[in-house]
């Protein structure tokens, strides 16, 4: 018989009560609903993010344990580059990554780009665009993906 060793392992809980939801912001993450998040990533200082692709919105949770939206406003479409994230509307944010100079890349499977946040907190296209868009519609497909380093 081999010498088997046992680990108890533990599941933790970092955030959510259970129940697919999106209920607003700046929210103590033990009270905070959460549906379907596709992607968690952090950012240098720690601060966690996560999409939320059946609320079309990219969330954060800070150091101090409370949830805010940073990108989209919760319903399903498109908005054009220049668009402000907290105006923002968004189609299944799917993917996000946080370069080391904390900046964050998003891309979605509905709406076929890679976009990113700029210093001025609005939202910029860097792969695909309104006419590629209009392509994929057409039966047309696209594929992406990040390469976080």
């Amino acid at each position: 018989m081999k010498n088997e060793k046992s680990y108890q392992k533990n599941l933790l809980t970092i955030a959510g009560i259970g129940i697919q939801c999106y209920d607003g912001d700046v929210l103590p993450i033990t009270k905070a609903k959460i549906g379907s998040p596709s992607a968690i990533t952090f950012d240098k200082n720690n601060n966690l993010y996560f999409s939320y692709t059946t609320f079309h919105v990219i969330r954060k949770i800070d150091s101090q344990g409370i949830i805010t939206t940073i990108l989209g406003s919760g319903k399903a479409g498109f908005s054009p580059d220049g668009t402000y994230c907290d105006n923002a509307i968004l189609d299944t944010p799917w993917n996000l990554a946080i370069s080391k100079d904390n900046k964050i890349f998003i891309s979605y499977s509905k709406n076929h780009l890679a976009r990113t946040i700029s210093e001025s907190n609005t939202i910029n296209s860097i792969a695909g665009n309104e006419k590629s868009l209009k392509k994929i519609r057409n039966n047309q497909t696209s594929r992406f993906m990040f390469i976080q380093q």
